[in-house]
């Protein structure tokens, strides 16, 4: 049997002995394959209320009468799921659904032509169990609106080198990328009891590993009290997320990192299913490390290394430069600089630049909401300041430069 699609949109083909011997399961595989192409064309879509499609099916040991034939067919309905109509053709063409319509048809004749061969009784219009029709492996090769939306959704696709897993959004295919790292010489594989399932970033200073990327670039701020242009990442560093005070849940089994509590409960299943009780924290309080403000105070004199393990992408440095500008006139908090830094946007956008107050322990603060919640942090963990935060200017003026 050869099935085609026409420029119409219609569905032509003769039965042929070469399907005769499909099974069952290839012949519901084939129903799900068109299924999928269905769903993923605009255009079939908008006509598939309309859109029939003829199926070959064995009508051996089924009563049909004389001079008449017996179809299936089947289309998509306006609800996405796939409907079969059986119908019986007269030798005039015309088709019928049920045995109440040949009933009423056959009292309209005058003569009744088909009384002695025919009993409408033993006509059947029910479908066969278990897919029993064939499908023509040729529909999906000639049918052009299929192949002219494969090929656009091909379009600009980022692949992955080790499973060939695809992706149209670089992020996605970057965070699919992390699950191929390497980490401490042990490969990432699914669900393992050391959450290799998630996809992560590591710190190759204390090796935490932490799941989202504005958390690592946090979490760098821990370890270094240096400029932003010498900071490496996987992309252009954003100052909205420099200054915020973060407290990082780390496990002590596997020193994963989590910026909410409840996430390290959740992750501590994992490896005490049996004993771990999410309803009960007491019990968690033991085998958190919390990073502390001492944590904040390390810093580094030795040149940045590579902080973020960054598969997918290249690693690039931050075009942040370091502006020299006179800070006479300005309020300054002691204990803390101003600066400016001047950002290459590219083409389009063109050179900006950002005011930042670095504080003394390293937090580079663009906006005085991030000033505030600074302080609010070191509040809390017992260090008090004196900022008068209305008084700081973050305007980066032509006359300044």
């Amino acid at each position: 049997r050869t099935v085609y699609f026409d420029d119409s949109l219609s569905f032509k083909g003769e039965p042929s002995q070469k399907y005769s011997n499909i099974t069952d399961y290839q012949n519901k595989c084939a129903i799900e394959k068109i299924n999928q192409q269905f769903k993923n064309c605009k255009e079939i879509k908008k006509q598939r209320s309309n859109l029939m499609l003829e199926l070959y099916v064995d009508n051996t040991g089924i009563f049909i009468p004389e001079g008449w034939q017996r179809k299936v067919y089947t289309k998509i309905n306006s609800d996405g799921k796939r409907i079969f109509y059986v119908y019986y053709i007269n030798p005039e063409g015309k088709r019928f659904c049920s045995k109440s319509k040949i009933t009423s048809y056959l009292s309209l004749l005058s003569e009744n032509k088909y009384t002695k061969s025919f009993d409408v009784e033993k006509l059947n219009f029910s479908i066969p169990e278990g897919y029993h029709y064939i499908l023509s492996n040729e529909i999906f090769e000639v049918k052009t609106v299929f192949r002219n939306v494969s090929s656009i959704n091909s379009f600009n696709l980022f692949l992955c080198k080790i499973c060939n897993y695809s992706s149209q959004s670089e992020r996605y295919s970057q965070n699919h990328a992390r699950r191929h790292i390497t980490n401490l010489g042990r490969k990432l594989t699914p669900n393992s009891i050391f959450s290799n399932n998630y996809a992560y970033y590591v710190c190759t200073l204390c090796h935490v590993r932490i799941m989202r990327r504005d958390d690592i670039q946090i979490h760098i701020q821990t370890h270094i009290n240096e400029k932003i242009s010498n900071v490496i990442v996987g992309v252009i560093f954003d100052q909205n997320f420099i200054g915020k005070a973060k407290i990082l849940h780390c496990c002590e089994i596997c020193n994963f990192a989590f910026p909410r509590y409840i996430g390290i409960v959740k992750h501590l299943k994992e490896h005490n299913p049996d004993e771990v009780d999410a309803a009960d924290e007491a019990k968690f309080h033991n085998t958190l490390n919390i990073v502390s403000t001492d944590h904040f105070l390390q810093a580094f004199d030795k040149e940045m290394p590579d902080i973020i393990y960054h598969v997918g992408g290249s690693i690039q440095q931050a075009d942040y430069n370091e502006v020299l500008v006179d800070n006479t006139g300005f309020y300054i908090p002691n204990g803390w600089q101003r600066k400016v830094y001047q950002i290459n946007k590219g083409l389009y956008k063109g050179i900006k630049y950002k005011v930042c107050f670095l504080s003394p322990f390293g937090n580079s603060l663009n906006t005085a909401g991030y000033v505030r919640q600074h302080i609010e942090w070191l509040k809390s963990n017992g260090i008090t300041m004196s900022v008068n935060v209305d008084q700081m200017d973050f305007t980066a003026s032509s006359h300044n430069l």
